[in-house]
């Protein structure tokens, strides 16, 4: 098997498994059970994004017949793409919030959004996943520009 499908199932298999977790997460009520399957379900999207950019990456340069590049630049491509997702995912998370929350009863569920250190530290561990994708990658692929091996 090619390193380069490797890639795309793990891609697929991971970001599979963080869309099914966060589905299941949102039906059985786990974010208000258990306090860390927040932080577990912002690694799994920072790694899944991270992932699905590092995926793209590689087929637009087959495409183009360029050579992949060293690790800083595969690690600043996965950091921006998991930056810029995780910003826009936490913006639309707390206008949810605030229109669930003039229809939620208090005493049925406790607001979502938490505050700013709590979406900081959304962001943390968005940014964590996307530094293991980036790892991930270039481990996996010894010669960058190789991926056929």
């Amino acid at each position: 098997m090619s390193r380069l499908l490797k890639l795309y199932i793990t891609t697929g298999l991971v970001t599979a498994v963080t869309v099914g977790l966060g589905l299941a997460a949102y039906h059985f009520f786990w974010f208000w059970h258990f306090w860390w399957f927040d932080v577990l379900l912002h690694l799994l999207a920072g790694l899944s994004i991270g992932l699905i950019s590092l995926s793209v990456y590689v087929l637009v340069n087959r495409l183009k017949g360029d050579n992949l590049r060293d690790l800083k630049y595969i690690l600043s491509v996965t950091i921006i793409a998991v930056a810029v997702t995780g910003i826009i995912w936490e913006l639309l998370e707390f206008q949810i919030d605030q229109s669930w929350a003039t229809r939620i009863s208090i005493k049925q569920l406790v607001v979502l959004q938490i505050g700013f250190w709590d979406t900081i530290g959304d962001l943390v561990w968005d940014l964590l996943g996307a530094v293991l994708a980036g790892l991930i990658f270039y481990h996996q692929s010894p010669r960058l520009n190789r991926l056929d091996n």
